[in-house]
């Protein structure tokens, strides 16, 4: 589902570029709560495989990667037709880090031990912003249409 529009989406669907397993248990317990799915990876190249399969419009994903940055993986899903938002992840708060994730594109960056209410709460404006732009995507492509009374 390389190209899911926001009406393929059924519930909110996150994939978490986490190679980190204890990081990945962490989340696993913040989501256990919610109806929210909640997948992983562990590498770019993984990103991509898993998103040539399955509809994310969210991307949770850690500074740093085996095979990259969140700025390659960044790079990588922008050629989507529907790109996901991405969120950043640090292991504590980096002001500059913040300051180029949010020039470059990223919706936010969330620092670790994860906050359960902050990571909701920017998630959750990410996906309205990723289901709100691709709404507008869809109503502004032309229409086809029929000329009523054209010569046959």
């Amino acid at each position: 589902m390389l190209n899911a529009a926001p009406g393929d989406q059924k519930t909110v669907a996150v994939l978490a570029v986490i190679p980190d397993e204890g990081d990945r248990a962490a989340l696993r317990a913040i989501f256990r709560h919610c109806n929210w799915i909640l997948s992983f990876a562990g590498s770019i190249e993984e990103t991509r495989r898993f998103l040539r399969e399955e509809a994310a419009p969210l991307i949770l994903c850690d500074r740093d990667l085996p095979d990259g940055s969140w700025k390659d993986l960044m790079l990588a899903v922008k050629t989507f037709r529907h790109p996901p938002r991405l969120v950043v992840t640090a292991r504590k708060e980096d002001d500059r880090l913040c300051a180029e994730a949010l020039i470059l594109g990223c919706h936010g960056v969330l620092s670790q031990p994860f906050d359960s209410g902050e990571m909701f709460g920017l998630l959750s404006r990410a996906w309205r912003n990723w289901h709100g732009e691709s709404e507008i995507g869809e109503a502004s492509r032309p229409r086809a249409f029929t000329m009523a009374g054209a010569a046959t």
